[in-house]
C-alpha cells in the first residue's frame, strides 16, 4: 500500500512541473490519473473487502512511534507515572522491558505490536490515538534523544548501506498454507545451474562484506538518487524516479522493520536500470 504514497508524490510534482513550465496539455493528465486512483480506490476497498482481504490495522501504522516509545521504556528513559499508567492499558511493560536484550526487538517493531494485539487492545489504541499523540509527545519532549536513536535504528537499512542483518522472507507456501488450514497447489523448483545453490551459501559468507554493502535497498536508492542527479543535471525527464523516491519517503514514516527488502523491493529492482538509462546519451534520433 506504500506505492500509492508514491504515486501521490508522482502525481502532486506532475503537475507542478506542467504548470510551472506552462504546459497547456497538462489538462490530459488529468483523466488516466483520476482511473488510476479510481482503480486503486475500487481494489483497495469494495474489491478486497467482498473477498474478505484482512487488512492491517490501526498498530500496523503506528510502528515507528510504538518503537520509539518502546525503546525509552526499554532503556530506563524518563517517563511521568500518568503517562506510564496509560502505556499500561495497552501494552505489558514488563514484556517490553524483558525484550531489551533482543537484538531484533530493536529493528522489528512486532514484538511491541503484538505485545498489544495479544492483549487485545488494538481496538483501545485505535480509540484513543489522540491521547496516545499526546503521550507521544510527552516522552519524546523528555527523551529526544532515545527517539532519534530508535528512529535511526528502525529506519536505517533503508539509507545507509553496511546494515546487518538485511531480512529476506523464503517462505513455504504450502506449509504456510495448511497452518492458515487451506493448501495453496503451488511447487518450487530450483531454476539455478546445476551446482550453483551449494557454491552461493559459501561464496556470500566469504565475501560479507561486499554483500552487505551492494545487496541492499540503499545501495539501490544511491544508485536511484544518482540517476536522479544526472538526469537533472542533462535537463532530461526525471518523473520515473518520482514514484521511488515517494516509497522511500513512505518507509521513513511507516516502516515497521529496519531493513527488509519487501518494503523496497521496487527501489531496488529498478536502482541499476535506472542508473544505466540516466547515463544513456539520447540520440537526435530518439529526441524526435
Amino acid at each position: 500500500t506504500n506505492g500509492i504514497i508514491g504515486f501521490a508524490l508522482f502525481t502532486l510534482i506532475m503537475f507542478i512541473a506542467y504548470k510551472f513550465k506552462g504546459k497547456k496539455d497538462y489538462k490530459k493528465l488529468l483523466i488516466p490519473t483520476v482511473i488510476i486512483y479510481l482503480a486503486f480506490i475500487i481494489f483497495r476497498f469494495p474489491v478486497m473487502m467482498a473477498l474478505n482481504v484482512k487488512q492491517a490495522d490501526f498498530v500496523e501504522s503506528m510502528s515507528i512511534p510504538l518503537q520509539q516509545v518502546a525503546y525509552v521504556i526499554r532503556n530506563d528513559g524518563k517517563i511521568s507515572d500518568e503517562d506510564l499508567n496509560e502505556i499500561k492499558k495497552i501494552a505489558d511493560v514488563d514484556k517490553i522491558i524483558e525484550q531489551k536484550e533482543n537484538p531484533i526487538s530493536k529493528i522489528k517493531s512486532d514484538y511491541v505490536k503484538d505485545n498489544i494485539r495479544e492483549n487485545d487492545k488494538d481496538h483501545y489504541l485505535e480509540k484513543n490515538k489522540l491521547k496516545f499523540l499526546s503521550i507521544y509527545l510527552n516522552i519524546g519532549i523528555s527523551n529526544p534523544v532515545q527517539y532519534i536513536k530508535a528512529y535511526i535504528i528502525q529506519t536505517n537499512g533503508f539509507w545507509y548501506h553496511n546494515v546487518d542483518p538485511y531480512v529476506v522472507y523464503i517462505v513455504d507456501t504450502d506449509l504456510r498454507g495448511k497452518d492458515e488450514g487451506y493448501k495453496f497447489e503451488f511447487t518450487q523448483e530450483n531454476l539455478l545451474p546445476k551446482g550453483l545453490p551449494d557454491v552461493l551459501p559459501t561464496l556470500l559468507t566469504k565475501t560479507t562484506e561486499i554483500y552487505y554493502k551492494t545487496w541492499s535497498p540503499s545501495m539501490a536508492l544511491y544508485l536511484t538518487f544518482i540517476a536522479l542527479y544526472v538526469i537533472i543535471k542533462k535537463k532530461e525527464n526525471y518523473m520515473h524516479l518520482i514514484v521511488n523516491i515517494g516509497i522511500f519517503i513512505s518507509l521513513l514514516f511507516f516502516t515497521p522493520v529496519s531493513c527488509e527488502f519487501r518494503y523496497a523491493y521496487s527501489i531496488f529492482l529498478t536502482g541499476f536500470i535506472y542508473l544505466i538509462l540516466s547515463l544513456i546519451n539520447k540520440g537526435e534520433k530518439s529526441e524526435r
